[in-house]
């Protein structure tokens, strides 16, 4: 039975998310910015928050407005994640946010007017921020359109496309399995390391010692 299983389970995998990499993202949070509407400084400053933190949809869900912290020696900051899925007993953790990023959410307390409470909420007609948090379900669907504007749709856009892109980005620069880890709030390696398999097999050995690529 175990066999059966992972004959028929062996192709998971192949119709994951397209992923979203830092400059696709950074050029989907100035599109939204750009409108002027407290709506457009809210999904920017998540797309950025999603793209620096590897955040799950359920995480940028939770956070609150005094889990944002500026660090002074970067001009970045830092962001508290509530509990997730693999930390199911809240113990939490700290993530980097770069300057743009804790601009852009300066930006978008400034203009909503609240210090305290939910981080991202709904925005009510005549552009007014509401007192209920933004729902999960809501951040998937404004990230896939707002990300989907930019890329032309290209690949299937969903509420990990970000942190997929942002695995591969770090892959990518060098980070090793453990930093992923560390940086995605992800328990097992075997997670990202599905994520970036093209990023480590151009740096593999054939790619070094034969092609001599990256020396």
């Amino acid at each position: 039975m175990l066999r059966r299983i992972g004959r028929e389970g062996r192709n998971r995998g192949r119709g994951q998310v397209a992923g979203i990499g830092w400059a696709q993202a950074e050029a989907a949070a100035a599109q939204a910015v750009g409108s002027g509407s407290l709506q457009g400084l809210r999904d920017g400053a998540i797309i950025l928050l999603m793209s620096d933190t590897l955040a799950r949809i359920s995480e940028v869900e939770d956070l609150q407005c005094g889990d944002v912290e500026p660090e002074t020696t970067t001009n970045g900051g830092t962001v508290h994640i509530r509990a997730s899925k693999t930390d199911q007993l809240g113990a939490g953790s700290t993530r980097y946010i770069g300057p743009a990023t804790l601009a852009a959410l300066g930006r978008y307390l400034a203009a909503s007017g609240h210090r305290a409470g939910p981080l991202f909420r709904r925005v009510l007609r005549g552009g007014h921020s509401s007192a209920e948090a933004l729902g999960a379900n809501s951040i998937r669907e404004m990230v896939s359109k707002r990300v989907a504007a930019v890329t032309g749709g290209v690949g299937r856009i969903g509420g990990h496309s970000l942190r997929v892109g942002s695995a591969r980005e770090l892959a990518a620069a060098g980070a090793s399995v453990a930093e992923l880890q560390q940086a995605g709030g992800w328990r097992s390696p075997a997670t990202p390391e599905v994520y970036i398999r093209r990023e480590v097999a151009v740096r593999g050995p054939v790619a070094r010692r034969r092609y001599r690529v990256g020396r």
